[in-house]
């Protein structure tokens, strides 16, 4: 039987990760008061399609990004879907919601400047996922916010979703 034991450096990095993802989901977005506001939510499955939060580098995920706007108000937003590395390097979601693929550098929208009705999934294959990359937490996100504004700004955010996802050795 193999045992993987944390560091507590990897312990606390895993304990902000996953009190941050509390704290942003019962927080409120004052960007506007506009009502009941776009949500989003991604996560990460394996071949066999079944969410996991750990994979082995080099091995295939499927990240699903989907977003809910039943009863929503009527408001122009950018969706930002992307991975953050360990190694504080990040990979965006660009291309068309039909193809999307990963760019790396800073946050790029995904969806730029639209107004969200109904409910929308998509889905990125991603294989050899982290191979050659530094193993550790990886955290797949997506944000809604306010067309055109900053995404670093949570203040203009109308929703976010955060996925924690460990790397491990092949």
């Amino acid at each position: 039987m193999a045992a993987v034991l944390l560091s507590a450096r990897r312990l606390a990095s895993l304990v902000l990760i996953v009190g941050s993802c509390l704290l942003l989901s019962v927080g409120e977005s004052h960007a506007v008061s506009v009502g009941a506001v776009p949500q989003i939510t991604v996560l990460a499955s394996n071949t066999a399609l079944l969410a996991v939060h750990y994979a082995p580098a080099g091995s295939t995920i499927t990240m699903d990004a989907v977003v809910e706007a039943e009863g929503a108000a009527p408001v122009a937003a950018d969706v930002y879907v992307g991975i953050l590395f360990p190694d504080g390097q990040s990979s965006s979601w660009v291309g068309t919601p039909q193809a999307p693929v990963l760019a790396n550098g800073p946050p790029v929208p995904f969806l730029r400047n639209v107004v969200l009705t109904g409910a929308a999934s998509y889905r990125l294959v991603i294989p050899n996922f982290a191979a050659g990359k530094p193993q550790g937490w990886y955290v797949l996100y997506g944000l809604v916010v306010v067309a055109g504004s900053d995404p670093n700004d949570p203040k203009r955010w109308f929703s976010s979703s955060l996925f924690p996802l460990l790397v491990t050795p092949p």
